[in-house]
């Protein structure tokens, strides 16, 4: 996992301590999710895809201890698997499909 911290074109609002957050881009296990910490407070909010939601989280005040944050991270599931049918497809002859019309 590798993580960025992207500057902001607009200031949030300050954490409790005064400080001004962090908004956190982590790249890893084929997902890329965005969330915003406060070291000095210990502060975070749960990763998410979108910095829209990360940054609403924050304003909302839907934080979270920084020991949590490996708890908070989604979890990518699989994909599931394409069904193949195991019943033999039916293959109509010419001379059927010429009795349908």
């Amino acid at each position: 996992m590798i993580q960025f911290e992207i500057k902001l074109d607009a200031p949030v609002r300050p954490c409790g301590c005064g400080h001004q957050p962090r908004l956190i881009l982590s790249r890893g296990n084929g997902m890329t999710t965005h969330h915003f910490e406060c070291a000095r407070c210990g502060l975070v909010t749960a990763p998410v895809i979108s910095r829209r939601f990360a940054s609403q989280f924050w304003r909302d005040g839907q934080t979270h201890p920084i020991a949590e944050l490996p708890f908070l991270r989604p979890t990518r599931t699989p994909r599931p698997a394409a069904r193949i049918s195991k019943q033999p497809l039916a293959v109509a002859s010419v001379t059927q499909l010429r009795r349908q019309g």
